[in-house]
């Protein structure tokens, strides 16, 4: 949906039943680029239909068949539509069933065509394919866009690999395939990329077990850091790149702590950055910041020292998940089993001290 905060506060709904995981916007190359799965099947029918419908106009090929009510739009072969195949054992698929099978695509939809879902002022723009697939990968989990000069990259992370794309302007206009990292030693559930000192290209990720490099050029992948002092596994939460360190000096956040380390895996600052509680999301902002969400309280930290510079209670308990940050305000999202959730922002002032 799309939230119009310039005016009454009109909502516009775009894009319906598809799940989306991550998604940004780069305006600069018209495109919204997501990490989605199928559209979500609607509830199967109590019953099938016996019978087709008459059509409007009573020949051929005239007129439309209207359509069946509610749930069974979806499902009713009957009524000229196709039916998605079922399990093996026959029958009619089961909510939980996958309509395709194919899930967490990386797609990219365009930003005119979205934007003349609600002007409705481009018929030349309607009657085109409003997004495209990069690529033929399925089970992507987390993607990153790194601009370097011109060029723009595309770092992606799947089930056991990362692709990395790279933008080609026109008269290709999409991204197109760089290098390729197969077979890793740990599943990527984050990932980053940076070129150190301008010129090596080096891709970061975190799994499970700690974080680890893979050096763009060889090929060869290591590890950078692997926190011996958890037996358990672990969850990252951010690759932070800190500034005026030419893209070799990080803050590696996963659990409830943080640790500084350059992209060779060695020990920058004797410091551990310490959060109150364990956050479900954590984000670096432009006034120098980190901010983590927890369930109790929103944490604003110093990017270079991990110093506590504000807190923000909770009225209740509840999880939340970082979104974006645009000109002085950061949006993020309650995260909710039912599906439903509730957007807040922040805006920063002068002083980067916030107000929610």
């Amino acid at each position: 949906m799309l939230l119009d905060r310039s005016g009454q506060g009109k909502v516009y709904g775009l894009i319906s039943r598809r799940r989306f995981q991550q998604m940004d916007v780069l305006e600069g190359l018209n495109l919204l680029t997501t990490i989605s799965g199928e559209r979500r099947c609607r509830p199967p029918p109590l019953a099938p239909f016996a019978t087709a419908p008459r059509r409007e106009g009573g020949g051929a090929g005239q007129g439309r068949a209207p359509s069946p009510p509610g749930p069974l739009r979806s499902w009713a072969q009957p009524w000229g539509l196709p039916r998605p195949r079922g399990p093996r054992t026959g029958g009619l698929p089961t909510r939980c069933s996958p309509c395709a099978g194919k899930r967490n695509k990386l797609r990219v939809y365009y930003l005119s065509w979205l934007r003349n879902k609600i002007l409705r002022n481009d018929p030349e723009v309607e009657k085109k394919q409003g997004w495209t697939t990069v690529g033929d990968m399925e089970g992507c989990v987390h993607y990153r866009v790194v601009k370097y000069e011109r060029i723009k990259f595309l770092v992606i992370a799947l089930k056991s690999s990362v692709e990395v794309y790279a933008w080609a302007p026109k008269p290709y206009h999409k991204f197109m395939a760089f290098k390729s990292f197969a077979d890793l030693p740990h599943r990527p559930l984050l990932v980053e990329l940076t070129v150190e000192e301008g010129q090596r290209l080096k891709v970061i990720y975190g799994s499970c077990a700690g974080f680890h490099a893979i050096d763009v050029d060889s090929g060869n992948n290591y590890d950078i850091y692997v926190p011996v002092h958890i037996q358990s596994q672990i969850t990252p939460h951010a690759i932070i790149f800190l500034p005026d360190t030419e893209g070799m000096e990080m803050l590696l956040c996963y659990e409830d702590e943080g640790v500084y380390v350059s992209t060779f895996g060695r020990i920058t600052k004797d410091v551990v950055l310490q959060w109150g509680e364990m956050p479900t999301s954590v984000a670096y902002i432009c006034s120098n910041q980190i901010m983590g969400w927890g369930e109790k309280a929103i944490e604003i930290r110093s990017v270079e020292t991990g110093h506590l510079d504000g807190v923000f209670m909770h009225k209740r308990a509840q999880r939340l998940k970082f979104l974006c940050e645009r000109n002085d305000k950061v949006f993020f999202a309650s995260v909710r089993s039912g599906g439903s959730s509730q957007v807040y922002f922040m805006t920063l002032n002068r002083n980067c001290i916030m107000n929610w």
